[in-house]
């Protein structure tokens, strides 16, 4: 039986890695982020190493990977827009605008009196949305087999039908027997997005799909793990972009019952998930007890603050004007400058070479 051949990264290249958290609206944040990114890289960056075009986020990461509203991004960035996949559909922008702009159609309410029996938003809307932005221009919604420049993509969910977590991913060359490049685009981000209390599973090929940041809201250490697999490059590095964190107190809810909790849970659940993933990357070698070879990488936590605990389903003017702020400062920050200058000093063009897989 012949082996699988995957196109890949060549063994002395870097391995670029983007993961982004789940965190509803404040997805707003490392969209605006991203936006910024690709302007400054633009910018500062010579029109020769550029190829002469426009870098967009798609052009500079490998391996791409979000849950939840980070699914929407990841996506959003890496779906092709022409039938070659060569060249990404949507630059950061279009998800900014996404976020300020379109948020009522993701946060559809249901009639107040099925609330307490029902999730809080009805999924029409939103699924409508994803349809139109993930389809082609003769309508035709894109799947993951439609994804540009041979960049992995990774988005965690749940199936709640099997009662185990799902990786949706483009590549199952190096996944066995899990196909999931003819899912449709807008399918795979429902279901990553499903958060209990929030919206209903998603139901897809008969199995029952919720939110992956009930285990995995931040991906990024995984997203690493998956990139080691696929490329071998000689360097990882990886960028690891958050939604907010509120570093306030929530005492209040010390004697709270059912009801007090039903909403707080699903951001701490998530919140905590993404700590755990940052405290991996704290020790010099994330894959501590492994006998292979150490292997370089550089890890790049962009964990802005929240002022106030903003829900995840905040789409208030305030409340976008607030994480708009949040995300212009954190701009000026040197963690941000600092991965500006080790894309600028490090990034070259993709080159990819045939390589079977073992």
């Amino acid at each position: 039986m012949s082996q699988p051949v995957g196109r890949i990264a060549p063994r002395s290249k870097k391995a670029w890695i983007l993961s982004i958290d789940g965190g509803g609206i404040r997805g707003l944040i490392p969209s605006i982020i991203l936006q910024k990114l690709e302007e400054v890289i633009n910018e500062r960056m010579d029109e020769k190493r550029k190829g002469g075009k426009y870098l967009q986020i798609a052009d500079i990461f490998d391996m791409v990977a979000g849950t939840s509203t980070g699914s929407i991004i990841a996506l959003g960035l890496t779906v092709s827009g022409d039938a070659d996949n060569l060249k990404p559909k949507y630059p950061a922008s279009e998800l900014v605008n996404l976020y300020e702009n379109y948020n009522d159609q993701i946060f559809n309410h249901i009639c107040p009196l099925l609330r307490w029996f029902y999730p809080k938003y009805k999924p029409d809307k939103f699924e409508g949305l994803l349809k139109k932005k993930f389809s082609r221009k003769n309508k035709e919604v894109c799947t993951l087999n439609d994804i540009v420049n041979d960049v992995k993509v990774l988005v965690p969910s749940y199936n709640i039908s099997t009662n185990e977590e799902v990786f949706f991913n483009n590549y199952p060359e190096f996944q066995g027997p899990n196909d999931y490049t003819s899912f449709s685009i807008p399918d795979v981000i429902r279901a990553s997005t499903a958060a209990p209390t929030y919206f209903p599973a998603k139901e897809i090929s008969n199995c029952y799909y919720i939110d992956g940041g009930v285990y995995m809201n931040n991906p990024s250490y995984f997203a690493y793990h998956e990139a080691k697999r696929i490329f071998q490059a000689e360097e990882y590095v990886i960028c690891s972009l958050g939604t907010g964190y509120y570093q306030g107190e929530l005492s209040q809810l010390k004697d709270g019952g059912p009801l007090s909790w039903l909403i707080p849970i699903v951001s701490l659940t998530m919140n905590s998930s993404s700590k755990l993933a940052e405290n991996y990357f704290k020790n010099d070698d994330p894959d501590p007890g492994s006998n292979k070879l150490k292997v370089d990488f550089k890890y790049f936590p962009i964990r802005p603050t929240l002022k106030r605990n903003t829900p995840l389903d905040d789409n208030s003017k305030e409340s976008i004007d607030s994480l708009k702020c949040i995300a212009e400062e954190y701009i000026k920050k040197e963690d941000f400058n600092n991965l500006v200058n080790k894309i600028l000093n490090c990034w070259e063009p993709k080159q990819y070479e045939q390589r079977k897989i073992s």
